[in-house]
């Protein structure tokens, strides 16, 4: 498996005969990446206008969608979505897909600490996006928390300030150092189950990718 971010809480999973892509590029323009007609493009909400458009043809190739909570398949992989309330009272989506013998979860635009059903929802997943930028999502402090009592085999942060694409929001030191991890950004991650860590959590930052 391949993974990429493409800013915000927008991240991309490639393997043999699946792509899947998680969350917006930034809430503010409510875009995704680009996506093709076979992908899988999983939404933090739903959001009609962009739902509308690809209906309408407006894209240019329609993805398979998911804005909202069930169970899916999609090429070999489950998909589970969960709708839970922000502290603001707005909803967003955890994810959580099982696909190449790994669980992956996003918190996708979570801004508070996990709560009982969540914990049971995400479980002990081989990979966690964790949003850790602040202003509307998890800061570093809440980030490295929620990271420490999930205790992923990979931890790869999303929802930061990278190249000035989301002044708003901290960069990624912060939470590096509050995690106590020194990593150097890479462009992509792969990823194959046997090759994972087993007694420890593995943190990977990606270099924010907008092609």
């Amino acid at each position: 498996m391949k993974i990429r971010w493409h800013g915000g809480n927008s991240v991309s999973l490639r393997g043999t005969g699946y792509r899947v892509v998680m969350g917006l590029l930034d809430t503010e323009s409510a875009k995704p990446t680009k996506v093709g007609k076979e992908d899988l493009l999983i939404l933090p909400y739903k959001l009609a206008t962009y739902t509308d458009d690809v209906q309408k043809g407006a894209t240019k190739q329609e993805p398979f969608i998911i804005d909202g909570a069930g169970e899916y398949s999609y090429n070999g992989a489950t998909v589970q979505v969960k709708s839970v309330k922000r502290s603001d009272g707005i909803r967003t989506h955890l994810v959580s897909i099982s696909v190449e013998k790994m669980l992956i979860v996003s918190l996708g635009d979570l801004d508070r600490d996990l709560e009982g059903s969540e914990t049971d929802f995400i479980g002990t997943p081989d990979v966690l996006f964790v949003p850790v930028g602040g202003t509307g999502v998890l800061d570093h402090n809440q980030a490295a928390k929620v990271a420490n009592m999930v205790e992923p085999r990979v931890l790869i942060p999303m929802n930061y300030n990278s190249e000035d694409t989301a002044p708003e929001k901290a960069g990624v030191e912060e939470f590096l150092k509050e995690y106590g991890s020194e990593v150097q950004p890479e462009g992509e991650v792969t990823l194959k189950k046997g090759e994972l860590p087993s007694d420890t959590t593995d943190v990977r930052v990606l270099n924010i990718d907008l092609k």
